[in-house]
């Protein structure tokens, strides 16, 4: 399946969370599997997000900024990474597999690649 890598760095805190509830074993497997999957894809984007803070800012005491006059080429740059597709071979985990865990709506809208799609068309 094919990802961009700016939804794999959305995805990250709400998958992080799920690692930490108490879920069945064979689900936790699937989604270390998952996560382990998406911490190379996640090294690279920091990688070079690092590289583009280096190239266009500037430090200032509260940490680094971009530079104005360098502002508009930094997000696109950073817009041309994040939309970058990359190709995953995970397992997808069906929802009930999840039991009684809660997420809020933008929580599964950041993982919904690691749920199996509905082919059956639009709800009602």
């Amino acid at each position: 399946m094919k990802v961009k890598l700016g939804d794999i760095v959305n995805a990250t805190p709400t998958l992080n969370r799920l690692a930490q509830e108490k879920i069945p074993v064979s689900t936790a497997c699937d989604l270390f599997d998952i996560v382990g999957a998406l911490q190379p894809h996640l090294n690279t984007f920091n990688q070079m997000k690092n590289k583009l803070f280096e190239e266009y800012g500037e430090d200032i005491p509260e940490g680094r900024q971009i530079k104005k006059e360098h502002a508009e080429t930094f997000s696109i740059e950073m817009n041309e990474l994040l939309e970058r597709e990359i190709e995953l071979n995970i397992p997808l985990i069906d929802k009930s597999r999840f039991g009684n865990v809660e997420l809020t709506f933008p929580e599964i809208g950041a993982i919904r690649f690691i749920f199996p799609r509905n082919e059956e068309g639009p709800i009602g």
